[in-house]
């Protein structure tokens, strides 16, 4: 009897540093697909489901639908043609690109978008993972759909400081999801307001995200990324226990020199926080973050 498949999921607000995370996973041996850019992003997921206009108004059918369309790409046996043509099809559309079909296949592969992998997953020998899974911030925007379509799947959301999220110069998760609460920038805004919707935008998704994620006890685990980077072996050990992981010693020691800290750990420092609410840094601080030098409006 065969056993029964691990799939491992990892989200965050884009810019959070799940980068290392995915190196963690990929140096553990867990198939990460292979379609991937330099942030390790799974790219057919990304072409699949981060569409924020189509999003707006797709049924549950049609997120499902596109998630087992993942599923077939990652599990090759069960790819055919005809899905292999829908994956085609809603990955251009997603690109905001409405063309013909012969300017799709045409597109495919003068703009190097990697679909003769496809073709090769057809064609070729199908290796099943039993331990498969990937990255993508955007995969936290489908908490529900995927617990519900992977019943043994593990999710892992990082979180890194709301402060140094919100005086990033990423302002596209905002730009594509802050529909979602309400919040939009606008193109007069000063950076002070901007710093301020983007730690608003940071505090509606990352409570959104921690209210869904109640509903799946044991199948999910919070990490944060400044204890991830001070504290390494600890977080790294948690994570391999979480996910069942087998690695030798020499391999754990490798995991541990993964988490890095980065220019941009504790940007906020070098910006006045007296721009932000009591209320949202309060609840920065309930999350775990510190605030150092911390003034609050009145």
């Amino acid at each position: 009897m065969r056993k029964r498949k691990k799939i491992i999921a990892i989200g965050a607000l884009g810019g959070s540093g799940t980068r290392a995370l995915a190196n963690l996973f990929i140096t553990a041996g867990v198939y990460m697909g292979d379609d991937l850019n330099f942030p390790n992003d799974n790219l057919v997921f990304t072409r699949l489901l981060k569409n924020p206009k189509w999003y707006r108004d797709a049924t549950k059918e049609e997120i499902t639908e596109r998630i087992d369309l993942f599923e077939c790409y990652m599990n090759s046996n069960k790819l055919n043609l005809k899905k292999c043509i829908n994956i085609i099809k809603y990955s251009m559309h997603s690109q905001g690109t409405k063309v013909n079909t012969l300017s799709r296949i045409k597109t495919i592969f003068i703009t190097g978008l990697s679909y003769p992998k496809l073709i090769y997953k057809l064609i070729s020998k199908r290796y099943q993972y039993d331990l498969w899974g990937w990255k993508e911030p955007n995969t936290q925007i489908y908490i529900d759909e995927l617990m519900t379509h992977f019943p043994n799947l593990k999710y892992i959301h990082l979180i890194r400081h709301g402060l140094d999220m919100a005086f990033s110069k990423n302002q596209q998760q905002l730009k594509n999801w802050g529909w979602k609460y309400g919040i939009r920038i606008n193109s007069n805004d000063s950076y002070e307001e901007k710093a301020v919707k983007q730690l608003e935008y940071w505090i509606c998704s990352t409570r959104d995200v921690l209210d869904n994620l109640k509903k799946y006890p044991g199948r999910y685990l919070i990490i944060n990324h400044s204890n991830l980077c001070v504290e390494p072996q600890r977080c790294v050990e948690k994570i391999v226990k979480f996910c069942n992981l087998d690695v030798s010693e020499k391999t754990a020691k490798k995991l541990f020199d993964i988490p890095k800290k980065t220019n941009s750990d504790q940007r906020y420092l070098r910006y006045n926080t007296d721009i932000f609410s009591k209320g949202q840094l309060n609840y920065v601080r309930n999350l775990g973050f510190r605030i150092k030098a911390e003034r609050y409006l009145t």
